[in-house]
This record gives structure tokens, C-alpha cells and sequence, in this order.
């Protein structure tokens, strides 16, 4: 029976526990969907927790008008719509469902007004709705930045295999940390002699993901599968990359997990 629910949130929202009377009322609507009443005490129970909450935005932020707007729209609609709290009677009475009383705050004394105006305007649903979609913006810089390196990854792979030294080489960032320590050019001529000398050589890259992208610096990993005319390897490969003048170089390449 949904009538001791809704009575038991009578006597909380006399009290003030309104978080509690609205507890009592889900239940109430729990066991009997259609029962109106809870469902019109449910509207009240809301209205004074809503009127709660704006208090307390203005507690902490005296200059929010639009919380204090929203605030006297609500203790408007609450003036006009004050009636007194009735327990729900017992079914042979046949007398009627239980209404919450909704006093308006101490602190508020506005001229009551109708309530059927006052619904319609307290809608705090669309400034939430604005928010998120803001906040898609990020997502959007991230996945174009994801597609600008896996296309400088395979890039720099199809410079490899078709032993274009000079495209190759030119995707390496000027700071880039040679593998053994050794300066630049000492680097770039082993490249090219080790780029230049096979008659074939073909470097595919699986399963490329892009890590965490921070400022102007990402790493990419992917399984690296090298063949030429006299080697054939696999290996993991990590590369760490930076955005220099809009492009995505190499700045350290690692092998291995």
C-alpha cells in the first residue's frame, strides 16, 4: 500500500528532512505507480530541495543572480501553492490523498501568485545542457592530432622503403636523441649507408596507437616488420614524437616493450 509511505514522508517534511521525505515518496510511487498523490508530493518535496540548494549557492556567492532569480521564481510558486499537510486516510473513509504542505522559506514574505505560471519558468535544464557540449571541443584537438601522427609513423616508413635517405632522415626532429649517444652527423651517415645499401627493403607498421598527447609532445608505439634483400626482423617499437612548425618529428626512438 503506497498510503504509509507517503504519510511517513508527511511527517518528514514537517521536520524538515526533506531528502528523507523524498526517499519515503519513491517508495510510495514504487508500490503503486499511479498513485497520484505521491507523485504531486514528489513535485513539492523538489521545489523545497531546489529552494535549499539556491539558498546555498547565494550563501556562498551573494552576487549570483541567477540563483537568486531562480530562488524568487521558486519561493513565488511555493506562496501560491501552500496548502496544509494531511495524512493519508484510511481506505474505508474513502477521504483523499495525503498533500504536502509547502511553506516558503523564513527568510521570504513575496505576495502569493498563481501557481500554473510559475512551473514553466523555473527550468535550470539548459545552462547544465551547455556545458558538456562545450567540453567536446577537447576531444575533437585530440583525435585530429591522432591522425596527424599515425600519417607522419607511415610516412616515415614509406621513406624508408623506397631508400628515400634524404625524406627519411628529414623526419627526425634536430634534438633527437641518437640511440648510442653519438652526434648527429655521425648518426645521419649510418643511416644513409644502412638505408642505401640493401637492393629492397619494406617496413610495415601494425597495430599503431597513439599514447598520451601533452603540448607539442606524443608517443606512438607500434610492431615494426623490416625485410630487405639479406635481413628480415620484428620488433616493438616506440617512438617519442614533437610538433615542430606543425609537423610531428621524431625526437627518440626505442625498440622493445
Amino acid at each position: 500500500m503506497p498510503e504509509p509511505y507517503n504519510n511517513l514522508a508527511v511527517l518528514y517534511a514537517a521536520q524538515g528532512h526533506y531528502e528523507k521525505a523524498r526517499q519515503a515518496l519513491e517508495m510510495s510511487i514504487r508500490t503503486h505507480p499511479s498513485y497520484a498523490t505521491a507523485h504531486e508530493n514528489l513535485g513539492d518535496v523538489y521545489t523545497k530541495l531546489a529552494s535549499q540548494a539556491y539558498d546555498k549557492a547565494l550563501q556562498l556567492d551573494s552576487t549570483n543572480a541567477a540563483a537568486q532569480t531562480k530562488l524568487s521564481l521558486l519561493r513565488e510558486m511555493i506562496s501560491g501553492t501552500n496548502r496544509p499537510t494531511r495524512t493519508a486516510a484510511q481506505p474505508a473513509k474513502a477521504a483523499e490523498p495525503t498533500k504536502l504542505a509547502a511553506a516558503a522559506p523564513k527568510a521570504a514574505a513575496p505576495e502569493a501568485k498563481p501557481a500554473t505560471a510559475a512551473p514553466a519558468q523555473v527550468k535550470p535544464v539548459p545552462a547544465p545542457d551547455a556545458k558538456p557540449a562545450a567540453a567536446k571541443a577537447p576531444e575533437k584537438q585530440a583525435g585530429a592530432s591522432d591522425e596527424e601522427l599515425i600519417k607522419a609513423v607511415r610516412g616515415w616508413a614509406q621513406a624508408w622503403s623506397k631508400k628515400d635517405v634524404d625524406a627519411y632522415l628529414a623526419f627526425y626532429a634536430r634534438d633527437f636523441k641518437t640511440p648510442k649517444g653519438e652526434a648527429r652527423g655521425a648518426w645521419e651517415k649510418s643511416r644513409r649507408q644502412r638505408v642505401s645499401a640493401p637492393k629492397h627493403i619494406e617496413v610495415e607498421l601494425e597495430g599503431i596507437k597513439v599514447g598520451a598527447i601533452s603540448g607539442n609532445t606524443a608517443t606512438v608505439t607500434f610492431r615494426q616488420h623490416y625485410r630487405s634483400d639479406s635481413i628480415k626482423a620484428d620488433s616493438r617499437k616506440t617512438l617519442v614524437m614533437v610538433r615542430v612548425d606543425g609537423k610531428w618529428l621524431i625526437q627518440q626512438e626505442r625498440v622493445g616493450n
